[in-house]
């Protein structure tokens, strides 16, 4: 339950390194050696992003790609898009 409260966060935005590593130095922990025995957060946080960004680049006619592009791509596929 603990592990899957935060996959929003993880799934929508790039947790720093920083916060990845602090997390892991007792969640990521066996459980047999008194921790809790999550996955590493890091690795889980950059493959939600990539499911994410597959989704954008192979669901085109989803309701929900469509909504983002509108709002933060217009002009560009999301492959090209640039961030300022």
């Amino acid at each position: 339950m603990a592990q899957s409260i935060p996959n929003y966060i993880k799934n929508v935005f790039l947790i720093s390194l920083r916060l990845c590593e602090e997390l892991e130095r007792t969640l990521c922990i066996s459980k047999k050696y008194g921790g809790m025995g999550f996955k590493k957060v890091r690795d889980f946080n950059i493959a939600m992003l990539a499911r994410q960004a597959w989704r954008l680049i192979k669901l085109e006619n989803n309701l929900m790609v469509r909504i983002f592009k509108a709002n933060y791509f217009p002009k560009s596929s999301f492959l090209e898009a640039r961030l300022g």
